[in-house]
């Protein structure tokens, strides 16, 4: 049974470093993971992933929204503290265009709603902090954090139109592997991998090499 050995109890779960989500234990070390290389970084972070949304506790609205990750206000205030030393500092993130399901469908709409809000909340503080580094005007929120789509280049011969392109070309891109790299003194990739559908499983993979 893989579940064997994890505590029963909540106090249990907490002194076993998991947690607790609707009565079960839940092993959240690839997100103590994301967290602690994003500490670490030095010059710059990359990621990819299938969603980009939390740290709802700090957004301007919809703060009882179930995103709860830490990721982006580490992100957020990395990005902080690099402008307050005056050092060079650069976040790039890849998100499909839509998530897996119908774009129009309500519950894609509500993860890109909580995605936009996750944007706003980050771009927000580094905004704050150029103004009050005395930046204004000479450096940009997109100067430190952007957000990128991958896209598919599609020939008039080929391109269908509408919601059907959308679905057949954007979707591919859904299934994408969380990947993060951390440059410090010396190269950390983390690649942890969320969901693949032909194997139906999970796993992370870390590569430490000298630069």
């Amino acid at each position: 049974d893989s579940a064997y050995g994890f505590p029963n109890s909540t106090e249990g779960c907490y002194e076993a470093g998991l947690g607790v989500g609707k009565g079960k234990s839940v092993d959240r070390s690839i997100h103590r993971a994301y967290v602690h290389l994003i500490r670490i970084a030095n010059r710059f972070l990359y990621l990819e992933n299938q969603y980009f949304l939390g740290s709802a506790h700090l957004w301007d609205s919809d703060n009882d929204a179930p995103c709860y990750n830490l990721v982006p206000a580490e992100i957020a205030f990395k990005i902080v503290s690099k402008i307050k030393a005056g050092e060079p500092f650069r976040v790039y993130i890849v998100l499909p265009m839509f998530p897996e399901g119908v774009p129009t469908s309500g519950s894609v709409q509500a993860i890109l709603h909580f995605q936009t809000k996750t944007r706003e909340m980050m771009y927000r503080r580094i905004a704050a902090a150029i103004r009050e580094a005395g930046l204004t005007g000479k450096v940009h929120p997109t100067d430190y954090l952007q957000f990128f789509c991958l896209g598919k280049r599609e020939s008039h011969d080929t391109a269908v139109t509408g919601l059907q392109v959308r679905c057949s070309t954007v979707h591919k891109l859904c299934h994408m592997q969380a990947l993060m790299v951390a440059k410090f003194t010396f190269n950390a990739l983390c690649w942890a991998i969320y969901s693949v559908r032909s194997q139906r499983a999970s796993g992370v993979f870390v590569y430490w090499g000298w630069s």
